[in-house]
């Protein structure tokens, strides 16, 4: 191999490492993140909002969302 080649392949092999490295961090924040929302999602179907003027943070229909405005008179 000349040197050329050499120190190219030198560079592609710490760009592959970095690159490796950097998936290896996305991919853990992206399971941490999962867990979160799994985590998240429990919370919010599992326990009612703190104060009733609040918009809950559970994801309504159209229909629930109109009941839940009547209720607490923010429409």
């Amino acid at each position: 191999m000349e040197n050329i080649d050499r120190a190219e392949f030198a560079r592609l092999r710490e760009e592959n490492a970095a690159l490796k490295h950097k998936l290896a961090r996305s991919e853990a924040v992206q399971a941490i993140l999962a867990e979160a929302l799994e985590l998240f999602d429990g919370l919010a179907v599992g326990s009612p909002p703190e104060e009733e003027s609040e918009v809950p943070v559970i994801r309504f229909d159209a229909t629930d969302y109109a009941t839940w405005l009547k209720r607490t008179k923010l429409n």
